[in-house]
């Protein structure tokens, strides 16, 4: 047998119905209200989406460097025997790739090289690296010029004689960490 009952009201005093939304103010201000709105959070939504991709890319990044992680070069090729044709001894060619690379190859290899979540992950990066205790806003449109030194700068450090793979992956765990935190700013807002 179920028994309902009633529960108790919402709100002290009333009925328990919740008050109605109050409608913004009519006419064009109201309008242009709404659409202002409408604008914030259609821009709120395409900011959590690019962290999003982000966060996929420098995860994807971190899985990569595990597989093979190389100093001196962007990536090792795999031998040109893997490359000719299938094999049980070359299924498994796995290139070796550096910090840089890494991105690049979790971002969509070459052809995304230019794409905005490559570049944005590695304006990330660097920023990660040198502005550790800046809790200031990552750069995110440097300039050609400057994200080209950026991005030299990434592999200058990770060529370093006495870097290991740890401290890379570290690095990569900073600007997921970052970028996670942002993520959750952006969702309590």
């Amino acid at each position: 047998m179920t028994v309902i009952v009633p529960a108790p009201p919402l709100h002290p005093g009333t009925d328990g119905a919740l008050p109605a939304a109050r409608p913004g103010p009519p006419g064009r201000r109201g309008a242009r209200q709404r659409r202002r709105a409408a604008a914030r959070a259609g821009r709120a939504a395409a900011r959590r989406a690019e962290l999003h991709g982000i966060r996929e890319v420098l995860v994807e990044a971190r899985a990569v460097l595990g597989r093979g992680w190389v100093q001196g070069t962007w990536t090792t090729a795999p031998p040109l025997a893997a490359v000719a044709g299938p094999g049980p001894e070359r299924a498994g060619a796995q290139a070796a790739v550096c910090l840089v690379g890494a991105v690049v190859l979790a971002a969509g290899g070459r052809a995304a090289v230019r794409g905005q979540r490559a570049q944005r992950s590695l304006d990330l990066l660097w920023h990660t690296l040198h502005r550790a205790t800046d809790p200031g806003p990552v750069r995110w449109c440097p300039a050609p010029a400057l994200r080209t030194l950026q991005v030299q700068d990434l592999t200058r450090w990770n060529d370093t004689s006495g870097r290991s793979l740890e401290e890379v992956r570290a690095l990569l765990d900073a600007a997921i960490g970052r970028v996670t935190r942002e993520l959750q700013v952006s969702d309590a807002r």
